[in-house]
């Protein structure tokens, strides 16, 4: 899997993180992402990206 903004693979979990449209990008991608796709109210799609992100950690660590 790459990275939506740079295009990129991740080399491990804890460097990725869901937009809104549940589209995986770097967490360093974050705000250029952001501008790119014009989310308008960042405080609300970065809660939850780090839903996202969250629910992904756990089924990682169940699947461990």
């Amino acid at each position: 899997m790459n990275c939506a903004n740079c295009n990129k693979p991740f080399t491990c979990g804890c460097q990725k993180m869901f937009d809104i449209n549940k589209t995986a990008i770097h967490k360093t991608c974050e705000n250029e992402w952001a501008t790119k796709s014009n989310i308008n109210s960042p405080d609300v799609s970065h809660r939850d990206l780090n839903l996202e992100l969250a629910k992904e950690q756990i089924k990682n660590l169940r699947n461990s």
